[in-house]
């Protein structure tokens, strides 16, 4: 044998050792990263070893170990809608830095076990985040967000309730119960006024027994009157001014003695 042939051999078999050490290492290095569940990273050390370059005793290990271990690796289905429901495709999702996708189309992401912060982003919108803990084995875990606008200045983001609120109404009933009492009272008093008339007044021996009575249903009808129009008109002009301007809040309180009716008007 020459010695150039007795060199090419030597180189070939140095090669081959050299090979074989890799495979060994990849085999070792698989079956420590599948204890420690990565499963993603094993499976690139298994796919190494399992191949054909490989000595056979490690290559059949290897192919074994691959294919259990692709059963292990779980994977994500990532969804993004809008506000309307509308799905969204042109979205980019990462965690912790790293891009997991820059587009979604229904396909499974695949991750190792363990805990994750999950960021869309789409441009735009403001990003939307969510926390999910996959499983080892888990397959097409859907996670879905909703990525909405962001407020408008001065948005709190809670909904006015329309129309003009309780105050007009409160004091516009309060005016009809003053009106209905100058009604009532004045009714009353003309007719105990006919009465007195009849039995008195024509010979004029009324008393103020007889008169003191009928003097308090008509100044009582005159109050309800009074309140009664001032309510009505009130309630009239706040009808109004709450139609024009919904920024305008009215509350009626009680006063301090329970007996009288505060109007407090914020714009």
């Amino acid at each position: 044998m020459s010695m150039l042939s007795l060199a090419a051999l030597l180189v070939a078999t140095s090669a081959r050792a050299d090979e074989a050490d890799l495979c060994a290492d990849a085999a070792e290095a698989g079956q420590k990263l599948r204890d420690e569940q990565k499963p993603l990273q094993a499976r690139e050390k298994f796919l190494r070893c399992a191949k054909s370059s490989c000595p056979a005793l490690v290559r059949d290990d290897c192919v074994g170990f691959a294919a259990d271990i692709e059963k292990r690796i779980p994977s994500v289905v990532l969804r993004a809608k809008n506000e309307k429901g509308d799905d969204l495709s042109d979205v980019r999702v990462s965690s912790a830095g790293k891009v997991l996708a820059t587009k979604l189309d229904g396909a499974p992401v695949q991750l190792e076990p363990g805990a994750y912060e999950l960021s869309f982003e789409v441009e735009g919108l403001p990003a939307a985040t969510q926390k999910v803990v996959v499983a080892e084995g888990e397959q097409r875990r859907v996670v879905e967000v909703v990525l909405r606008a962001s407020p408008k200045p001065g948005d709190t983001g809670e909904t006015k309730e329309s129309g003009v609120g309780p105050a007009p109404w409160i004091i516009g009933g309060i005016g009809l119960a003053g009106l209905t009492v100058f009604g009532v009272l004045q009714g009353v008093a003309w007719a105990e006024h006919a009465d007195v008339e009849e039995r008195c007044g024509a010979a004029g021996t009324c008393t103020d027994e007889d008169l003191d009575p009928l003097r308090g249903k008509f100044i009582g009808s005159l109050v309800g009157l009074g309140i009664g129009a001032a309510g009505v008109v009130t309630s009239a002009i706040l009808f109004g001014v709450l139609s024009a301007d919904s920024d305008t809040e009215v509350q009626v309180q009680a006063g301090p003695d329970g007996g009288s009716l505060g109007i407090l008007v914020h714009f």
